[in-house]
């Protein structure tokens, strides 16, 4: 990818006026240690927010589970919470990476998510992560980048939620439930307030038939209720990344 590729992208972006200035842009590898300019796929995430920015647009910086580096990848994000404030390593690699990540970015973006659909990930996943280490993870990574940036808004991770994903228990869940202290649960339990957000991230997905508009219809296997499911989802019908006020 050069860095023409990127900019007519953004270019793209701009001339479908779809009548929205946020743009999300994910990240999954961290920053290279080499001084810049960079290459590679952080070179090319850096060119398009930088893009972004320059057209009038506002970039939201996804930094998924990745940006922690390869070296975590024994280092498991469901690992045991220990210390105040509660952390393990790799929230220790992930926020440090962020803060780094923040800095390079200052003056340019302001808007940070912080990993992405964490309830879509199964329990055999390396970067399976439990509710409460997701909500440590908030806590600590939102305090390092605001060192960085104060002016920085958060989103927390969009959180799955479909007609075939209850999201609600990884907000609301009681410590007693099996899978654990859902996150609102969790801060309460460690006296965290106001919440490490600004917003809370929501990716909704409607799905199902007939379609009230009448409109051509995709198939999808995101949400399937079995092996040989048929469902089919608008485009429309999918509203990714919802800014909702925490």
């Amino acid at each position: 990818m050069v860095p023409g590729d990127v900019q007519s992208w953004v270019q793209d972006i701009v001339n479908l006026n779809l009548g929205s200035r946020h743009v999300r842009v994910p990240l999954n590898t961290p920053r290279p240690t080499t001084p810049p300019p960079y290459s590679g796929d952080y070179g090319a995430f850096r060119d398009f927010i930088v893009g972004c920015a320059n057209r009038g647009l506002i970039p939201l910086a996804v930094l998924t589970s990745g940006i922690a580096g390869v070296d975590m990848a024994s280092v498991q994000p469901r690992a045991t919470l220990v210390g105040s404030p509660p952390s393990n390593a790799y929230i220790d690699a992930y926020s440090t990476e962020a803060g780094r990540i923040a800095q390079d970015l200052a003056g340019i973006v302001n808007h940070f998510e912080l990993w992405n659909e964490p309830n879509d990930v199964p329990i055999t996943e390396d970067n399976f992560i439990w509710r409460s280490n997701f909500a440590a993870l908030l806590v600590n990574t939102s305090a390092a980048i605001r060192s960085i940036n104060p002016l920085a808004r958060i989103v927390s991770g969009g959180l799955l939620f479909s007609d075939a994903v209850d999201a609600m228990p990884w907000l609301t869940a009681p410590a007693s439930d099996p899978d654990g202290a859902g996150i609102f649960t969790w801060l309460d339990s460690q006296g965290v307030s106001p919440y490490p957000w600004d917003y809370l991230g929501v990716h909704t997905y409607f799905m199902g038939l007939p379609n009230p508009s009448g409109q051509e219809t995709i198939s999808t296997g995101k949400c399937p209720t079995g092996p040989n499911d048929t469902r089919r989802r608008r485009p429309s019908d999918m509203v990714n990344g919802i800014w909702r006020s925490a």
